[in-house]
């Protein structure tokens, strides 16, 4: 046998083995998604209801009012000057998209590599549940309208 042929067969079974780990790593970070995802939306509305709460209390005004919305979504409504912030997760591809006023965008989903799962930006920056609980209702409570 001849060394290109050696060689080529070599390269041809390397790749198909990290199209295989490939393949691997897509089902083990869908089996994460599947998982997390949900549990961090229900997490999420918890921690908007929390905060909005937590608002009442301090300045001992109703200030902001929620509501669920279906089939999964959230609105949180500033009573003085008025606006809604609407907030909505997609299973698939698991992700939760805000919109308030004129602004609008979206937080991804991804599986971590130790088995849980983040809110990531546009940017690939990652998130807790209550830094993205707290940037969408500061967008609501700075929101012209």
């Amino acid at each position: 046998m001849s060394d290109w042929a050696k060689e080529a067969a070599q390269r041809l079974r390397a790749a198909e083995q990290a199209r295989r780990q490939s393949d691997q790593d897509s089902e083990e970070d869908l089996r994460i998604l599947r998982f997390h995802a949900p549990r961090l939306w229900i997490k999420l509305k918890e921690s908007i209801g929390a905060n909005c709460q937590a608002l009442t209390v301090e300045t001992g005004l109703p200030v902001v009012e929620t509501s669920l919305s279906p089939p999964s979504g959230l609105r949180v409504k500033r009573l003085v000057p008025p606006a809604v912030l609407t907030v909505d997760f997609n299973e698939d591809p698991y992700r939760v998209s805000y919109s308030c006023g004129g602004g609008r965008g979206e937080y991804r989903i991804s599986a971590d590599a130790n088995g849980s799962a983040s809110f990531r930006d546009a940017y690939h920056q990652r998130f807790t549940v209550q830094e993205v609980s707290r940037k969408l209702l500061d967008l609501l409570l700075q929101a012209p309208f």
